[in-house]
């Protein structure tokens, strides 16, 4: 799945509120952890999801040739709601 928000409204926090509405549902879901690719060109988007908690994991390249086709591997563990009551 891919998520964009149109180049007239970057920069006003809609990625961010996607962001937050996405995780918290996942949460209320119980849901252990996240993972996603980004594309090295991306960085902006790279600090987006850093800003909420992911983690890389490693840097892919498939042709280890074009950075245009690396990306990185990013993963965010949720806490333990196994205590929960």
């Amino acid at each position: 799945m891919r998520v964009a928000v149109h180049p007239q409204t970057r920069g006003l926090g809609v990625a961010s509120q996607l962001m937050s509405k996405a995780l918290a549902s996942l949460q209320d879901k119980r849901v252990a952890c996240v993972d996603l690719d980004v594309e090295i060109i991306k960085t902006n988007v790279k600090r987006l999801y850093e800003k909420f908690g992911f983690k890389t994991l490693k840097v892919v390249n498939p042709d280890n040739e074009y950075e245009n086709d690396a990306f990185y591997l990013m993963k965010l563990r949720f806490p333990d709601h196994s205590n929960d009551t």
